[in-house]
């Protein structure tokens, strides 16, 4: 009897110890998902909790064990990939993790958190997709006041998430990145306006949509699919039109735009009457958004002041361009892959040149870049083995990584020094480090002209080893610009007939 007592005493007492063990196991693993049920219990457990108790635990991540946290180099700063320490009330993120500034919260990194705050430091530029999604919990976030984005899905599902604080530095918000919140929920009316003039969605059936001028960027898929919407008027104020945002809205075939946009998605109005019209020139306000016809040379109007992203990538037909003095920035991939061009003639008030914005050009080989022009994004001329001269103005302030002398290497990212001659004039700091760095050769510009000289153009074109053909250029002489004029039109002449 007593051996039998001291078994099951013994059995007992192996649970009683063994029980803590097993409940914090089970507070480890996120919930795979979570119902409405659960989210209402949630929400209740946490109002239970906020009236029966009056302290909370405040964990740094610093404090967290090892195997619960992780983070990654990304260059400048580090990218916190992982969180999974459950067992806390509010949660602060320290500026700095291996000795580096806490610039990303990574994809998933607090997903299915028990925390009720999250404090992320003002490092922090990027919120990755799904960071917080699920986070049920969560009452407040503030977001840092250097933050630029905040990808898809970042709170979605955060079924306590009543206060949002968004900074004027957030350019870019994904879609769902609140849906599932109550503080989502509690925006009234059709157009939903966060933080400081963020258009999230529209949930109205109208005609035609006047966007509010106190709007500034028009979020990611705000009225897809809205297919009643036939005309919209964008006030001056707009500054961002963000990727998809009026995808579908099939009706759409009149818009009266009065902003200057800093950045337009090249999809922001994909399946609408309006970008599928058959004007060769499709413009926004003042920016070409794209073109779709087959000059081998175009002069576009005076009055643009953007070529959009990718607005002629991949236009075969191209060899000739000019463009107008009042156009001021080329942005990103906006000539890349265009097989054809030759030359381009920009006016005197161009300030940039976008990443990538004449790669793989291959038998690009003269450009006018003007007097203003300031900066040259990456990779912006790579993969142009013709390119050989090239005359930077005194105004210029930065040259990307492989913007000139270098080409891309085949199925992947990066890029490989060519073995063409490139000899950059300019007289800037710049352009001498680039120089310098890419190992190319440098010369003055000449004190007459604070740009390119004007060249000489040859009377007849010279076939290249690729079978196209290609120009030499030389300084003016005393011919004069008279001369340089008669000489233009005798080349345009050549062009024709030669049908490049």
């Amino acid at each position: 009897m007593n051996k039998r007592y001291a078994a099951i005493t013994a059995v007992c007492g192996a649970v009683l110890l063994l029980s803590p063990a097993v409940h914090a196991e089970s507070q480890t693993t996120a919930p795979a998902e979570t119902t409405s049920a659960q989210t209402a219990a949630a929400t209740t457990a946490d109002t239970s909790a906020a009236e029966t108790t009056t302290t909370t635990t405040v964990t740094t991540v610093t404090d967290a064990p090892a195997d619960r946290i992780s983070f990654e180099d990304i260059g400048s700063g580090v990218r916190l990939t992982c969180y999974r320490w459950l067992n806390q009330d509010d949660v602060v993120i320290p500026d700095q993790l291996g000795g580096k500034p806490v610039t990303e919260i990574g994809e998933n990194a607090f997903k299915y958190c028990y925390a009720y705050t999250v404090k992320l430091p003002d490092t922090v530029e990027t919120i990755g997709a799904h960071a917080f999604e699920g986070c049920v919990y969560l009452k407040s976030m503030e977001i840092p006041k250097h933050c630029r984005q905040i990808e898809e899905s970042a709170f979605q599902d955060c079924a306590a998430l009543e206060s949002v604080t968004l900074p004027e530095s957030v350019q870019y918000i994904g879609g769902a990145a609140f849906d599932g919140t109550p503080y989502l929920n509690a925006v009234t009316g059709d157009t939903v306006i966060l933080g400081d003039g963020f258009l999230y969605m529209d949930r109205g059936s109208a005609e035609h949509v006047v966007i509010p001028d106190t709007v500034k960027i028009i979020g990611q898929r705000a009225f897809a699919n809205h297919t009643e919407l036939q005309s919209l008027e964008i006030p001056k104020g707009v500054k961002r039109i963000q990727p998809e945002a009026f995808a579908g809205c099939t009706a759409l075939a009149e818009i009266q735009c009065d902003a200057q946009l800093n950045a337009i998605a090249p999809d922001a109005f994909a399946d609408t009457k309006w970008a599928e019209a058959k004007d060769d020139l499709l413009v926004l306000g003042d920016t070409l958004v794209a073109y779709r016809g087959n000059e081998q040379e175009l002069t576009l109007p005076e009055g643009l002041r953007v070529i959009n992203d990718q607005a002629f990538a991949g236009n075969a037909s191209l060899t000739t361009l000019h463009l107008p003095e009042t156009l001021k920035e080329v942005r990103q991939d906006a000539f890349a892959n265009c097989p054809s061009l030759q030359i381009v003639l920009f006016g005197d008030q161009l300030q940039t040149i976008g990443d990538r914005a004449f790669l793989n050009c291959g038998t690009l080989n003269y450009l006018r870049l003007g007097h203003a022009l300031e900066q040259i994004g990456e990779a912006a001329f790579a993969g142009c083995p013709y390119l050989e001269t090239v005359y930077l103005p005194d105004t210029m302030r930065t040259i990307g990584n492989c913007a000139l002398g270098y080409r891309q290497v085949p199925d992947q990212g990066e890029y490989e020094k060519m073995n063409n001659a490139v000899t950059i004039y300019s007289n800037t700091e710049c352009a001498v480090n680039y120089a310098v760095a890419a190992d190319l050769k440098l010369a003055p510009l000449p004190a007459a002209e604070n740009t390119e000289p004007a060249p000489e153009l040859k009377e007849e074109l010279q076939k290249t080893t690729s079978g196209g053909f290609r120009l030499d250029a030389s300084w003016l002489t005393a011919a004069g610009i008279g001369g340089f004029l008669i000489l233009l039109a005798g080349l345009r002449r050549i062009l024709r007939n030669n049908r490049l």
